[in-house]
């Protein structure tokens, strides 16, 4: 799995044209595969999500919040 980036600034203000996003754009905005998000929401280790009837949908901020909580201040390797 590729390691998921942070966008600048000015990818993130057109990213967020809407305060929620469908799983597609998440995966994207994420740098993953919709597969993984998928994944990630079933074992419950994924960013938060809302349900809407059969539609699930990810605000940008808790996207953002999700990453910051996983970024790893030490650097060197990452040890899985």
């Amino acid at each position: 799995m590729a390691e998921a980036t942070m966008l600048s600034t000015s990818q993130t203000d057109s990213a967020r044209s809407g305060r929620y996003c469908t799983e597609q754009k998440a995966a994207s905005y994420l740098d993953v595969k919709v597969s993984t998000l998928r994944d990630w929401r079933f074992r419950g280790s994924g960013p938060p999500f809302s349900k809407l009837g059969r539609l699930v949908r990810y605000d940008f901020a808790a996207l953002d919040q999700w990453m910051r909580e996983r970024t790893n201040p030490k650097r060197g390797r990452d040890r899985n």
